[in-house]
């Protein structure tokens, strides 16, 4: 399909996909308009491509269109969003879940993802009310101030 053509290949161009969503949206496409795959490959496509925002944006209006996302359309998105350093954007995905009736506790990876989100805010807490370096950093290394949240791959803070 066109939208398929947009998302996949060696350069995907994410910015044509959504015009041919935006298209299917419009009142010039009779009889067409976006189903559950249309929605399943944005998602897949903008999180994939780190772009958890527009991933997020497209399982709203998969929800509004009355189609529920499935739990690895969410995985993807909370993903994305670990990867580009966003884990309270993930946080706030994996409680929205809940409207959908997914619970993230019984996910492995968004659990982990949920408890590591929780530690870095913790973390990031410590520093700000403390004002010592030695109580952000973790096990008293000296790690320069960088942390790795990266949290679905097992990385450490």
């Amino acid at each position: 399909t066109v939208l398929m053509a947009q998302v996949e290949g060696k350069k995907p161009d994410l910015d044509k996909a959504s015009l041919v969503y935006k298209l299917l949206r419009s009142k010039m496409t009779r009889g067409a308009s976006p189903n559950r795959s249309t929605y399943t490959i944005l998602v897949r496509a903008f999180a994939a491509h780190l772009r958890p925002n527009d991933a997020e944006v497209f399982l709203t209006h998969m929800r509004a269109d009355g189609f529920v996302p499935d739990v690895d359309l969410y995985t993807a998105t909370v993903t994305s969003y670990e990867k580009t350093k966003q884990p309270m954007k993930a946080l706030r995905l994996m409680e929205a879940m809940r409207a959908d009736g997914y619970d993230f506790y019984e996910i492995k990876v968004l659990d982990k993802a949920l408890k590591e989100a929780i530690k870095l805010v913790n973390v990031v807490g410590q520093g700000l009310s403390s004002g010592s370096r030695e109580d952000w950093e973790e096990d008293g290394d000296n790690n320069e101030g960088d942390f790795d949240v990266d949290m679905l791959s097992g990385g450490k803070i």
